[in-house]
């Protein structure tokens, strides 16, 4: 009903007449809807009001051309103050950036969360607010959520929350946008409603579960292209020698991330062996100090996880696999020597069940491990970690760990291959990078 009561009258506030306000005009104009804006700073009202907006610079920064589509300036009306964004309008869209010189109390999200706390309830509706600009994980629901909630306004019940990220840094991207944003909303309902909104708005998007993983994700997307370009710096400087502004564009052109996948260990041979390599190959490798600390991450994880075992108590670690990927017999850098070496020296006991390997190969890689069979003599262990995606494991019954002799504790799924299952308590399971344990404690 959220998306239907906006329809109902089609209004829509805008806060803020920066690039993000304009565009979000633009597109709003475009799809029937009116609009009412206002913004927090005085002057930019003021230069909207005279009719100096947008100005030169603001075209110049705006638009890769110098050029910006018209809005239709008669159709838009301008609040004379903040209390009158309230009136009519069932959905509020936050388009203005938060700055990295904001502390909590002067963020955009707190200001709005001021404005939305004398306004909301005398509005006499339930308004939809959408943040159109990402800031630090945790800003919208520390600064905005929990701020009304000292107020008695409660979300999903006064009001309902989201967010859709803007990913562009241009008219003309946005326009003809094709990445898609985050989304979340501080509900299902919210979700839904921001969602079909942006369906008829026709902006493509992508929906997260929660507003603070949309915060990290819209982050995220920013530090893989700048992390990107500072690897290209630094491979410049250990390759002095060889254009690299000429590599860096095919380069970019043919790789594709949709494959890479969140597990522990090195993540496969050739990548972890490139990183040795162009150290090894460069003209200037003390430049290559993203590489370097490279090298470390992947052995990292795996004893972040035979520490958190040790820190715990567990006396026994049962291992599924050793070898590095499913269904192949290859052990290059495989994880499950690493994490079993390290916990036999710590005083665990190790079991370890490979179908594609013999006893005496497990056993000629680490020393002092059992090697048992699968799937008959397997759950003996206060932990059982799944480190290869065999398919042989993949058809285990979960009564056959909660029955087994010896009470499995703790599950570490490397590759989520029982997600689906319900092992039930008291065991509990972990698909790594699930967010369902944390590692530090």
């Amino acid at each position: 009903m959220i998306f239907e009561n906006i329809m109902k009258n089609k209004t829509v506030s805008v806060w803020g007449l920066g690039y993000l306000g304009y565009t979000t005009i633009f597109k709003l104009q475009t799809s029937g809807f009116k609009v009412k804006v206002y913004d927090l700073n005085a002057g930019q009202l003021k230069a909207f009001t005279g009719g100096r907006y947008p100005d030169n610079n603001q075209k110049a920064t705006w638009s890769l051309n110098g050029f910006l589509p018209k809005l239709d300036y008669p159709s838009i009306q301008v609040a004379k103050s903040a209390e009158e964004m309230f009136k009519d309008s069932r959905l509020h869209i936050i388009a203005m950036p938060e700055s990295r010189k904001n502390t909590g109390k002067d963020t955009i999200a707190s200001r709005m969360a001021v404005i939305f706390a004398r306004n909301i309830k005398k509005s006499g509706t339930v308004p939809l607010v959408i943040f159109e600009s990402a800031f630090i994980p945790g800003n919208i629901q520390k600064n905005f959520i929990d701020k009304l909630r000292k107020e008695r306004i409660t979300v999903s019940k006064d009001y309902h929350v989201g967010v859709f990220f803007r990913t562009d840094w241009s008219v003309e991207a946005f326009i003809g946008k094709k990445d898609k944003m985050p989304v979340a909303g501080c509900c299902p309902k919210g979700s839904e409603a921001i969602r079909r909104l942006l369906e008829h708005l026709g902006l493509p998007v992508i929906m997260l579960d929660s507003i603070k993983d949309a915060e990290i994700y819209a982050n995220s997307m920013n530090v893989i292209q700048a992390m990107a370009i500072d690897f290209l710096r630094q491979l410049a400087m250990g390759y002095p020698f060889v254009n690299m502004k000429k590599m860096s564009k095919a380069l970019f052109g043919n790789i594709s991330l949709a494959d890479c996948e969140l597990n522990i260990g090195t993540g496969g041979e050739k990548m972890t062996f490139s990183t040795d390599y162009l150290i090894e190959g460069s003209d200037k490798p003390g430049n290559l100090t993203l590489l370097k600390e490279f090298q470390d991450i992947g052995i990292s994880s795996v004893l972040s996880y035979a520490d958190y075992i040790i820190r715990h108590g567990y006396k026994s670690v049962e291992i599924l696999g050793i070898t590095y990927k499913g269904n192949q017999k290859d052990l290059t850098l495989s994880p499950s020597v690493t994490l079993a070496d390290y916990l036999i020296k710590n005083g665990l006991k190790v079991s370890i069940c490979d179908p594609y390997c013999t006893g005496d190969e497990i056993r000629r890689y680490i020393k002092g491990v059992t090697v048992r069979s699968f799937p008959s003599k397997v759950f003996s262990a206060d932990v059982v970690v799944v480190a290869s995606d065999h398919n042989q494991y993949k058809c285990i019954a979960p009564q056959k760990v909660r029955n087994a002799k010896k009470k499995v504790k703790l599950i570490i799924d490397n590759y989520g291959i029982w997600e689906h299952l319900r092992f039930g308590d008291p065991i509990r399971y972990h698909q790594v990078g699930d967010g369902s344990l944390d590692l530090s404690k």
